[in-house]
């Protein structure tokens, strides 16, 4: 979030239970909603990027908080229409080379939504973290063997 958003909403723990607080106070301060759907447009747009295929951390990480900032502009009201076509290809291009050409092939970027977006991007996701778990037991198994 930025300045003044992120300050007018400081004080409260950033818990679920708060959020329905925080959307409250931002509303009354700065009126139907816009500066929230900015914020979260805003903060989607300058996420961090991811530099290796390999960090799944750093992955879900950029998941989540996509997914975070996708719920809160739903729960807004706001049609996935009026910013996919910014957000999705950012995202996407935040994400590492390997990983990118993973979940776009065949696909054109200004046709998808976020949502579709955010499945593909969880689907490889997982597909990746389960084979470097794979990885790493057959690695103990092969020391075991030596």
């Amino acid at each position: 979030m930025q300045e003044p958003v992120r300050s007018t909403i400081a004080r409260l723990a950033r818990t679920g239970a708060n959020y329905e607080e925080a959307v409250r106070v931002l509303k009354k301060r700065y009126g139907k909603g816009t500066a929230i759907q900015q914020a979260h447009v805003n903060d989607l747009l300058s996420l961090p990027p991811v530099y290796s295929d390999r960090d799944t951390l750093r992955l879900w990480r950029l998941y989540d908080r996509c997914g975070t900032h996708h719920r809160g502009l739903i729960a807004l009201g706001v049609n996935d229409k009026t910013f996919v076509s910014v957000v999705v290809p950012t995202v996407i291009q935040k994400l590492p080379e390997n990983f990118r050409l993973s979940i776009t092939k065949g696909i054109e970027l200004l046709e998808w939504s976020m949502e579709q977006m955010l499945q593909t991007f969880l689907k490889e996701l997982e597909l990746r973290e389960d084979k470097l778990f794979f990885n790493v037991i057959q690695i103990s198994k092969q020391a075991r063997l030596e």
